[in-house]
């Protein structure tokens, strides 16, 4: 059955949250997602990969990450690696809807990684995925919400968030680390 991402994400978001504390997301593997058509996919499926998860904005000046996290997709997908990313106009910097921004990467961006429906990455509205990564990988200070466009959050093969990157950490780094992990957790 085919559900609209809004209806989707409403429903995942009253069964989920109460009090503003997650509740029932006991693992990430407990969430379950959106694609474009409105199907939920389950974060389940990309167990045993290593996952980078990323907010972005058409309108970000920190776009160019785009085709540098497309290399990084290429180095490591066959190492069972991914890259989830969420449009979000948090920030107010992608104006675009789901169609428009779908065709804007194709067009400046080529990009092979899985490209989500804009979400809310902070506050109460936040999709239940960034709701649980900010949680388990508090930023500078200790802080829980998201500070801007393309953060990224890194997670293990066993499902466990391990690291966060600013917007301003260089893909280089992000990339030796996820080959690090690579390294240390062999399919």
């Amino acid at each position: 059955m085919d559900y609209s991402c809004t209806l989707c994400a409403s429903v995942l978001y009253h069964c989920r949250l109460i009090n503003d504390s997650i509740m029932y997301i006991h693992h990430i593997y407990d969430i379950d997602l959106c694609d474009h058509s409105g199907k939920i996919l389950r974060m389940k499926n990309y167990e045993g990969h290593i996952i980078m998860v990323v907010n972005i904005a058409s309108e970000c000046g920190f776009n160019e990450q785009l085709e540098e996290m497309e290399l990084c997709f290429q180095l490591f997908k066959d190492y069972r690696f991914t890259i989830l990313a969420f449009p979000s106009d948090q920030f107010n910097q992608e104006p675009l809807d789901d169609d428009e921004i779908v065709m804007h990467n194709e067009a400046r961006f080529p990009v092979t990684y899985p490209l989500f429906p804009k979400v809310m990455v902070n506050g109460k509205q936040a999709h239940p995925l960034f709701r649980y990564l900010t949680n388990a990988l508090p930023g500078f200070l200790g802080t829980q919400s998201v500070k801007w466009n393309f953060t990224k959050f890194i997670i293990d093969r066993t499902g466990k968030p391990v690291r966060r990157f600013s917007p301003i950490t260089n893909m280089e780094i992000v990339s030796e680390y996820i080959a690090n992990l690579i390294e240390q957790q062999p399919r």
